[in-house]
């Protein structure tokens, strides 16, 4: 397949990257369910609670209770109505490299899947510093591009950063990074070699999207999302390599 042919064969699949199986859903609501209990008991007042790029609301359910108040923002009409319906939390239209929000007014910032579609990723993450109030938390997840292969996770992705690459944008956004984890792993096992050749097959992934009906391809990739350990935020065992990287850090 030519530049040109892969090109067109990619931008094809973008509405079918944004579907979602049972067990994707359950490895997003990890990234906030991870990061609602780690700030739960730092904060004794009420907080509020920024969720950048929020999709459809995949996720959002782990907040329900939080003793505070969550907005959640896309930049996407059509995400934002689909994620009304997930839950009735403020939703609200806005552009992540031009959040408006008042300096220092959210105690929480969330930003899964969101800096790698965006041209001006350094943006993103000094619009999330502005907003944030000293001793706010930042949780940040993003795919690892080395786990990537010679295909990106998405299509529409415009960077994908290596976990060396994101830790410095942080730091140099002025972010003091607490931990860094991730989400999804590879061991290198027959079944991750096999995965990695899959995907990064172009035939192989045409028939997996175009041709494999949703039932089917839907359980393969559950299946190797739960072989992965999806549906769990973690440092990576020695011989592991994580397909997310999951940033925690803090405003000083």
């Amino acid at each position: 397949m030519n530049s040109e042919g892969r090109k067109f064969y990619e931008q094809d699949l973008e509405h079918v990257y944004n579907r979602r199986s049972r067990v994707e859903i359950g490895a997003i609501g990890a990234r906030y369910g991870f990061a609602r209990d780690f700030q739960e008991g730092l904060y004794h007042s009420p907080i509020l609670w920024l969720d950048i790029g929020t999709n459809k609301g995949f996720g959002l359910a782990e907040l329900v209770g939080l003793n505070g108040t969550v907005i959640a923002v896309d930049l996407k009409e059509e995400y934002l109505r689909e994620a009304a319906r997930e839950t009735d939390f403020m939703l609200a239209q806005m552009d992540a490299t031009k959040l408006g929000l008042k300096d220092e007014s959210v105690k929480v910032v969330t930003a899964f899947e969101v800096i790698e579609h965006v041209p001006e990723a350094d943006r993103v993450l000094q619009e999330a510093y502005r907003v944030l109030e000293k001793g706010g938390l930042l949780f940040l997840s993003t795919p690892n591009k080395p786990a990537s292969g010679n295909r990106r996770m998405s299509p529409d992705h415009k960077k994908e950063f290596t976990a060396e690459e994101m830790a410095m944008m942080l730091q140099n956004s002025g972010f003091t990074i607490i931990s860094q984890l991730g989400q999804a792993f590879l061991s290198g096992n027959f079944r991750d070699r096999l995965f990695k050749t899959a995907r990064e097959n172009p035939w192989v992934s045409f028939a997996y999207y175009h041709l494999m009906p949703w039932a089917i391809s839907s359980k393969i990739r559950d299946g190797f999302q739960t072989s992965q350990d999806a549906l769990k935020i973690r440092k990576p065992k020695e011989n592991e390599m994580s397909r997310g990287l999951y940033f925690v850090c803090s405003k000083q």
